[in-house]
């Protein structure tokens, strides 16, 4: 069975975001990219069960971290045009971006979004509700219980950001952030030395062009692909002590890689630890499975590429 395939406009819109300018979060409102990401999150909405896999499939590292600073952008944005259907778009492009991006840089952006449906009026919670319900599957847990944290413990001097009014409207901005993570935020994962190399190849891997992602993987060797295997094996612990979508995803794409040399039967024990990790998170197993395939492309086994249907 294919996997679905992105209509043009919207794969023409996930390119915008393979290389966003990296002053888009300050640039006026209304920029080519964010009339791109509003009809790709509009796509979502609207898309039925084939589209949105694809969209799923196709979040890269890079594309979720350029559709988070869009969600940003949204949380001003919204209040300047004193709407609930920009907030909604903000808060669904922070959804789609936890299915690769580290909950701790997504979390504060909540913040944002819920301040300005303060700003307007609107019950935060039944707008993040409403988010978690198109989204479904892919909610994390931490989108739709953000309204029950404490107040402070979702404040934006929690989340280190402050408000300030501008000629053109309202602004969030970055503090300079204390010692320490904010309250109730995931501090950053410590990895072992042998796996901070490997997560930050993988991570390459993701922000590669396809020819390039060939290249990477077809120039792995056999004891490289074993310790791939092994260290798929202790992100599926990190996954769990972290809470973390991002580590199993990772855990994923190491195992497509090291099939080349190793073979499905000899993966499976790494395999399965990271499967059940799954269930110590927010996010359904086949957003995982989406994601990792989307990252390997044409690399990625046929066996994985059926779990991610199942």
């Amino acid at each position: 069975m294919s996997s679905p395939v992105l209509p043009p406009a919207l794969a023409g819109h996930l390119k915008l975001l393979d290389g966003p300018d990296p002053g888009y979060l300050d640039r006026e409102f209304g920029v080519p990219l964010d009339e791109a990401c509003s009809e790709l999150i509009d796509a979502f909405v609207d898309g039925d069960g084939d589209t949105r896999s694809a969209i799923v499939q196709a979040m890269s590292l890079r594309r979720a971290q350029g559709l988070a600073v869009y969600g940003e952008r949204m949380a001003s944005a919204g209040v300047r045009e004193d709407s609930s259907v920009i907030l909604l778009r903000g808060v669904l492009a922070v959804g789609l971006a936890s299915v690769v991006e580290y909950d701790k840089e997504l979390i504060p952006l909540l913040a944002l979004l819920h301040r300005s449906a303060e700003h307007l009026t609107i019950d935060p919670r039944t707008l993040l509700a409403t988010a978690g319900e198109i989204l479904g599957a892919l909610a994390p847990a931490w989108l739709t219980s953000f309204p029950d944290r404490e107040p402070r413990d979702r404040s934006l001097e929690v989340m280190d950001f402050r408000e300030r009014e501008e000629a053109q409207g309202l602004v969030y901005e970055p503090v300079e952030r204390a010692p320490g993570p904010p309250a109730d935020l995931p501090a950053p994962e410590v990895l072992a030395p042998e796996d901070a190399t490997w997560a930050a190849f993988i991570d390459d891997f993701a922000d590669s062009e396809p020819d390039n992602r060939s290249r990477l993987a077809l120039a792995l060797d056999s004891a490289e692909a074993r310790e791939l295997a092994q260290f798929a094996e202790r992100m599926a612990a990190v996954a769990q002590q972290e809470r973390s979508s991002m580590a199993v995803v990772r855990g994923l794409v190491a195992l497509g890689l090291a099939n080349r040399h190793l073979g499905k039967e000899e993966l499976a024990p790494s395999f399965e630890r990271l499967k059940d990790s799954v269930g110590a998170l927010s996010l359904e197993p086949v957003s995982l499975f989406a994601a990792a395939v989307g990252i390997l492309g044409g690399a990625a086994p046929p066996w994985l590429a059926m779990s991610e249907k199942a």
